[in-house]
């Protein structure tokens, strides 16, 4: 089977995000922590080479990935933001919990009025990751690397792009983090895929070998 391997990334830390505030899709700047997080990053991907490099066009994302990635050309692309939350943008995280549990919603299934849906963000995300399949898949040959990919995104996205792993690709998440308790990842966590196309079916597999893993940021 060809093959690429996939490699997701959260933006590293915004005084929004240590003040527990709402950002959705406020263009919000990383902290000095977060800088210090990308640079952590920096350190550990220093040895990989990446043929391609997308990210959402937030800059908190793309100033995590210019850090980490010295520089290197990356793809923009807006469905890789975070989700909108409309009139909770901006809000603390504790006010919209208390929200959506009043309203009798998990908080990751709570639309905030003027926001986005989970699945509209699914189906957003999903669209990217199945468009960048077909400009992998368009010719292929049996067990050839296609390429080493890495994309910057956001807590909330990435979560729902790795359920759509699940959902639609045969993608089993460790026991730890079953699908139906996966939470967030910490800024700048890291998690790594291999997406193989079945050359019967023209569909991707998704295998999971590293989930939210934050080792850098001990050193």
């Amino acid at each position: 089977m060809a093959f690429f391997t996939l490699t997701l990334v959260r933006h590293g830390q915004t005084r929004e995000n240590k003040e527990h505030i709402l950002q959705g899709q406020k263009d919000t700047k990383l902290s000095e922590e977060g800088i210090e997080q990308a640079k952590a990053l920096s350190a550990r991907l220093k040895d990989e080479v990446f043929s391609h490099v997308y990210s959402s066009d937030l800059q908190r994302a793309v100033k995590t990935a210019e850090i980490s990635l010295g520089g290197k050309n990356v793809h923009l692309d807006k469905r890789l933001r975070e989700r909108h939350f409309g009139v909770m943008d901006g809000k603390k995280t504790g006010y919209f919990q208390r929200v959506a549990k009043k309203a009798g919603f998990d908080t990751f299934e709570y639309t905030p009025e003027g926001g986005e849906t989970p699945q509209q963000v699914k189906d957003r995300v999903s669209a990217f990751f199945e468009d960048l399949c077909q400009q992998f898949f368009a010719t292929v040959k049996s067990g050839e690397s296609l390429g080493n990919v890495i994309i910057f995104g956001h807590g909330g996205c990435l979560r729902l792009l790795i359920l759509h792993f699940a959902d639609a690709h045969q993608c089993e998440l460790p026991d730890f983090n079953r699908k139906d308790r996966l939470g967030v990842s910490p800024n700048t966590g890291v998690s790594r895929f291999c997406v193989r196309i079945d050359e019967m079916t023209k569909k991707p597999l998704v295998t999971c070998s590293l989930l939210y893993c934050g080792e850098h940021l001990d050193v």
